[in-house]
């Protein structure tokens, strides 16, 4: 699951357009402003701006600017850097990888944005930046010492993942009690096996699906900061990984295990756990809750669907050490973020943070573009949600009036702000309960450039991949666990161990 799938959810309900905030369609090949006043946007849906929304109008107006637009181009890298190299640099661009980021500030055309600046003209984006990526986010995007970018997250990789159980199948087997510890977990799942005849626990890999069971042990499967110590770790090759390879040998053994784990793929695992062959399952939280309550219900759906007798419940995952539990999580840093062009001055740059800051991090912004004008286009209850008022009760009138864009503030998601937007108020209580079951430890690597590891990884991945899946399946004894480290060092994994660590304290 993907950032970006996940910042079309607001658009499954709602259109995706952009206009100008005057009755001439400013728009075509332009891709910079001219005006002090003049703000430009990136157009997902182009094609749709035949005429100014009303609301779109209202907004700009609100707020004392003229709004052009740019159409989204299909290689967005290839068409910002032609415009550099044409002078036409855009005002601001958007969710580059960090090599191409790095070039831009090397060519010198981004715009330097000190953290200061942010903070003051975006308060609530800071604030949402720092409680989400850490007071060091920052150390992300600097170059030397300075900071070119607005930070752009994807706050659920932090607090994702988590087990689901297929309760009403744990009770058909008699287990009455929800495991805390990995020994009472594998008794469980022995005792559904025995009654149910059922390999209960699935999985599409080892990172996920199996990883909690690394996670009991502290071995979570990334690159990793050790409470404790301070230190970088990479779980794969710490003393824990052979802990759990030593459960799920076991497990395997059993028959507790699907034999398929390595080879399944999401859609045949999830007709697994419809069809009541898994009871047991990692995954987003998102994919076990009613679409009503986030995003599609993936898991939740179809098997209450085909099982209307069915009970899913999101659990803990246990721990095996007495003090770790959870999952490899992944960063919220998902790109380079949002930078401005250095032609723009600073009180434009500001202007720009301004908007964003109101339209993506405020109740009052998010209502406007969403909902429109309260007593005129809708009313809202906590205890029902939404009431669309005469004009605006169907889709085609809300569309009409522009009521429903959001893309003019570009992909930024403050996901608790946008609780009451997104979710059916009988099942907010649901929602904020489902991610407070996830744990574990985020990777502090994904968004640093390490070229050894870029060269060697997939060399190196195949040879613990191999090695954990040969140890569980019995194919070879859990001892061999050093010999594969061994392997995984000499084959270049001590370079890439060393890179990362380097990497790692030059950030902070």
């Amino acid at each position: 699951m993907t950032r970006k799938l996940i910042s079309l959810v607001l658009a499954l309900a709602m259109l995706l357009a952009c206009g100008s905030a005057f009755a001439q369609n400013a728009m075509g090949n332009k891709v910079k402003s001219t005006e002090e006043n003049e703000l430009m946007f990136w157009a997902e849906s182009y094609d749709r701006l035949a005429n100014m929304p009303k609301n779109v109008q209202d907004v700009a107006d609100a707020e004392g600017i003229i709004m052009t637009f740019i159409p989204r181009p299909e290689d967005e890298k290839e068409f910002v850097n032609l415009k550099i190299i044409s002078g036409e640099i855009p005002d601001y661009v958007r969710d580059f990888d960090f090599p191409t980021y790095s070039s831009f500030v090397d060519q010198g055309v981004l715009a330097e944005v000190p953290v200061e600046m942010i903070q003051e003209n975006a308060p609530h984006l800071y604030d949402w930046a720092v409680s989400n990526g850490g007071e060091n986010i920052w150390g992300y995007y600097a170059r030397d010492g300075k900071n070119y970018s607005v930070p752009i997250l994807w706050t659920l990789a932090k607090d994702n993942r988590v087990l689901a159980i297929r309760e009403d199948l744990w009770q058909k087997a008699g287990v009455t009690e929800i495991p805390t510890t990995i020994e009472e977990m594998g008794a469980a799942l022995e005792k559904i096996h025995e009654q149910l005849g059922i390999a209960p626990l699935s999985a599409t890999s080892m990172q996920y699906g199996l990883d909690w069971v690394f996670g009991a042990y502290g071995a979570y499967l990334n690159f990793h900061v050790n409470d404790e110590t301070g230190e970088l770790e990479y779980g794969y090759i710490e003393d824990g990984a052979k802990e759990a390879l030593a459960v799920l040998a076991d497990w395997y053994a059993k028959g507790l295990i699907d034999p398929e784990f390595y080879v399944n793929t999401d859609d045949n695992m999830q007709d697994k756990w419809d069809n009541g062959e898994a009871a047991i399952l990692e995954h987003e939280w998102y994919f076990f809750v009613p679409q009503q309550c986030f995003y599609l219900g993936k898991f939740y759906e179809t098997c209450m669907a085909n099982n209307p007798d069915a009970k899913i419940t999101i659990i803990d995952a246990p721990t095996g050490n007495g003090t770790d539990r959870g999952f490899a999580l992944g960063n919220v840093v998902v790109s380079s973020g949002l930078q401005f062009s250095a032609e723009l001055s600073e009180e434009k740059i500001a202007r720009y943070l301004q908007f964003f800051d109101k339209y993506s991090f405020t109740f009052e912004g998010l209502a406007k573009m969403l909902w429109g004008d309260e007593g005129v286009s809708y009313t809202y209850d906590e205890k029902t949600g939404v009431t669309w008022l005469p004009g605006y009760e169907t889709k085609e009138e809300r569309d009409a009036a522009g009521i429903g864009i959001t893309s003019l503030p570009g992909c930024f998601n403050d996901y608790e702000l946008q609780i009451p937007f997104m979710t059916a108020p009988e099942y907010i209580e649901q929602r904020m309960d489902a991610p407070t079951h996830s744990s574990g430890e985020v990777d502090v690597m994904v968004p640093v450039y390490r070229p050894i590891y870029n060269e060697k990884i997939e060399a190196l991945d195949m040879i613990l991949r191999q090695g954990f899946i040969d140890i569980i399946t019995g194919a070879r004894p859990v001892d061999d666990f050093e010999a594969i480290r061994d392997e995984w060092l000499a084959s270049g994994g001590q370079e890439v161990l060393d890179e990362s660590i380097a990497a790692y304290a030059a950030m902070q």
